[in-house]
């Protein structure tokens, strides 16, 4: 951070308990992605797999990917994975319900990069519940240790409910002064010669630093520091369920016939009760 006032620089700091949720704001090429793994892995690395996991919805160009070498993030899953993405919506709904009931979880982080295409592809599927989970993880997450990281052109593209939760925002570049201000920052845009991560932070001018760089040997370090502990992917339908690998029952009260689509958890047919 450029603390003007202050006279120097400084660390940019983001309080998970304080904020709950975060909007990044920017125009392509602005560094919105590359800001967005910043923070996800600044929230996690250093940090027991078993007390953190992230978890990243990819919608937009840019391949997160190398993400996923590191120990305390579970799966980058890509938008056009509908199957992984919804049964990744659906654990968090899943998580939230428990937490609710329960004591506090492992912190919990899911970067969304790309909320206008998620929008355009999941909007209506399962009417609309899958975005009332997002919702949710931004409006109830912050006292159960979930959080969101959503990366967007522009905060209307949120809709008002989940502007309404969010409990900060960062504006990189935007195409237009108008724009900039949208975003809700206070001082003048960053130069056109600015390059990514260049925006502002609760009214500091701010250069979010490049995660990717290094990266490999960050992770490879967490990876042995850990020994071997990672989060578990989001696992994916297998093409072919075989009828070895289905629990064994007994009767007619619960023969396997396969793997729900959400859970992956067993299901069974009870002919007392079909009709």
């Amino acid at each position: 951070l450029d603390d003007v006032a202050g006279q120097c620089h400084r660390d940019a700091v983001v309080d998970l308990d304080e904020i709950g949720s975060l909007g990044v704001y920017g125009m392509s090429g602005a560094g919105v992605s590359g800001a967005l793994a910043a923070l996800a892995l600044g929230a996690s690395v250093g940090r027991d797999p078993a007390t953190i996991r992230v978890d990243v919805i990819e919608m937009g160009r840019a391949s997160l990917e190398w993400m996923e070498g590191f120990p305390q993030v579970g799966s980058v899953v890509v938008g056009a994975d509908v199957e992984r993405v919804g049964r990744l919506i659906h654990g968090l709904d899943r998580e939230l319900d428990e937490r609710s009931r329960a004591q506090r979880g492992p912190r919990r982080v899911l970067v969304l990069d790309g909320m206008a295409a998620f929008l355009d592809r999941f909007d209506r599927v399962e009417g609309g519940h899958l975005l009332r989970v997002i919702e949710r993880v931004a409006g109830e997450g912050r006292a159960l240790g979930l959080h969101l990281f959503v990366g967007a052109v522009r905060p209307g593209v949120l809709g008002p409910t989940l502007l309404g939760v969010l409990g900060g925002s960062m504006s990189l570049r935007s195409a237009t002064s108008e724009g900039w201000f949208a975003c809700g920052a206070v001082g003048p845009p960053p130069d056109r010669e600015c390059g990514p991560g260049a925006g502002e932070w609760r009214g500091l001018r701010l250069q979010v630093g490049d995660a990717r760089s290094g990266a490999e040997a960050v992770a490879e370090a967490e990876r042995e520091r850990w020994a071997g502990r990672h989060a578990k992917p989001v696992p994916s339908l297998p093409t072919v369920v075989s009828r070895a690998s289905l629990r064994p029952t007994r009767g007619l009260d619960g023969i396997p016939i396969g793997v729900r689509l959400d859970t992956l958890d067993h299901v069974s047919l009870d002919l007392r009760a079909a009709n």
